[in-house]
């Protein structure tokens, strides 16, 4: 009897042994595809929705060669896109970062990334105005590039135009850290200013940032009072700016 006893014994221990470890081990396990799971989901491609103003609007996917006119109210704009207005034609896009752009008449941009709470584009030519109502953590950004500069923002209301080899950015809301950059490798030059609410910073090709208040005529500026007030009802059409009198060197 002896031995039956110690292989019943043995079974039990076993049974025990194999239980602890389906109970202790295997949920780790199983949890583990689910966190790479999610992971993954945060790197896709959100798209935004991008909203008609005035026309014409087009669009321009990665894959093609041609822009195509927005025939509807509403489109989506995915990571690669190129957006381009025309001389009357304005636009407001949103993220589901909650984040809201406005690209003014005659501009033209590109969605470089459109992830979760990561969001990057480059503004080609003309005006764009984001504001950031999120305010973002570690990881994560919002950020518009130019030719020759670099804007990011942590929660935010500002406006970068670029055109004639000048970026500027003005700040209603917040603050906006601004760097100039080569524009044939993209490296840094000089030292990354930040901008205030109230404040402006232009950077000129090949210079450092220029740290500036807002005048009265920066305020006064079609472009300006649009995205303080009602994009629905827009006011004259805006300018692209002109090189402050301290770029000029």
């Amino acid at each position: 009897m002896k031995p039956i006893v110690i292989i019943i014994v043995a079974f039990i221990i076993i049974a025990i042994l194999i239980g602890a470890f389906l109970l202790f081990i295997t949920p780790k396990e199983a949890g583990q595809p689910q966190n790479n799971n999610q992971i993954q989901e945060n790197k896709i491609p959100q798209p935004s929705l991008l909203t008609v103003i005035n026309n014409s609007v087009n669009i321009k996917t990665a894959l093609q060669t041609d822009f195509k006119e927005v025939t509807e109210k509403t489109a989506q704009v995915k990571e690669g896109d190129t957006v381009k207005t025309s001389a009357s034609g304005r636009a407001i896009i949103e993220s589901q970062n909650n984040a809201t752009l406005v690209i003014d008449k005659n501009s033209e941009y590109i969605m470089t990334v459109s992830a979760e709470n990561k969001s990057s584009m480059m503004l080609v030519l003309g005006n764009i105005w984001a504001q950031v109502t999120q305010l973002l953590g570690q990881g994560e950004y919002y950020k518009i590039e130019t030719a020759n500069a670099v804007a990011t923002v942590r929660g935010t209301s500002f406006g970068v135009s670029y055109g004639n080899n000048l970026t500027i950015v003005m700040v209603a809301v917040g603050k906006v850290s601004l760097q100039s950059v080569n524009p044939a490798n993209r490296q840094p030059i000089g030292k990354e200013i930040v901008i205030s609410a109230g404040e402006k910073g232009s950077v000129a090709t090949g210079y450092e940032p220029l740290l500036q208040a807002l005048s009265g005529a920066d305020k006064r500026s079609g472009w300006y009072l649009l995205n303080q007030g009602n994009v629905k009802n827009p006011p004259a059409p805006s300018q692209l700016p002109t090189v402050p009198a301290e770029s000029k060197r």
